[in-house]
């Protein structure tokens, strides 16, 4: 992690297709010090070496003033997280019962093997009254595996609860509703680079073939337009398409993803 806070990955990585907060995309990590819902700990931690390494440098009074930053981190990282999946929800503040409701929709996401880009998406693309019709949902594929959980009735009741709250304060349930998409669209995108994606371009640009690599920079770029669009190559649809079974992450690892 550099001092402006950014991630330097050097090593193996990998992009979560269905949720999994023990998905650890180096193989070398064997007890998943770094997976992914341990990431806000180790960023915590590794401030914390920072702070260490730059105490000898710094004053009394600095020394002391870092140390009480150091007390916030844990609270700051968890309330910006819980603040992100708010936006990706489409829920602008937070509330009593909040975090219970995103950790509940983790936990569906997990069991279901449902997908994390894709679920965002298409919670976005549905009203919430659409959100109980299985006509609906079975157009959704992502959302089709969400629904089958048994809490999926409960948790749902406890978002659409959560939705009316806002539009009450909104003082009109429509515009409201319009603002809702608006946010969770521009936040949850449409096309993301799938593991099983890069592979292939990986493998035809080691043959001189980069078509698949033009392509998938192309839609990257645009990855966040409201719009939906499908893109074909050799007659496949391969991006905003559901997984591929047994597709293989950036470190080699083959992942079992059921279709």
């Amino acid at each position: 992690m550099s001092l402006l806070g950014l991630t330097l990955n050097f090593g193996p990585f990998g992009f979560v297709d269905s949720y999994d907060g023990g998905f650890v995309a180096n193989c070398s990590d064997g007890e998943g010090r770094y997976a992914l819902a341990k990431q806000p700990d180790v960023v915590v931690w590794n401030i914390g070496q920072l702070a260490t390494a730059l105490k000898p440098l710094l004053t009394s009074s600095q020394q002391v003033h870092m140390s009480h930053i150091l007390k916030t981190l844990d609270t700051y990282c968890k309330n910006k997280i819980l603040e992100t999946f708010l936006m990706k929800v489409g829920l602008k503040e937070e509330r009593w019962g909040d975090e219970q409701l995103i950790e509940k929709l983790l936990d569906m996401m997990q069991q279901t093997g449902a997908d994390f880009t894709s679920t965002f998406r298409q919670l976005a693309e549905l009203e919430p009254s659409e959100m109980v019709s299985e006509v609906k949902l079975a157009e959704k594929w992502s959302l089709k595996r969400l629904s089958s959980h048994s809490s999926w009735g409960c948790w749902l009741d406890q978002y659409r609860e959560r939705l009316d709250k806002e539009a009450v304060d909104a003082n009109s349930a429509g515009l409201f509703e319009d603002e809702r998409r608006r946010r969770m669209l521009s936040v949850n995108p449409v096309y993301i680079p799938r593991n099983w994606l890069l592979h292939e371009a990986i493998i035809d640009a080691e043959k001189d073939d980069f078509r698949k690599v033009k392509l998938i920079l192309s839609y990257n770029v645009v990855s966040r337009i409201e719009k939906e669009q499908e893109v074909k190559v050799e007659d496949e649809v391969v991006v905003d398409s559901l997984p591929q079974a047994g597709a293989q992450d950036c470190a080699g690892n083959i992942r079992s993803v059921g279709r």
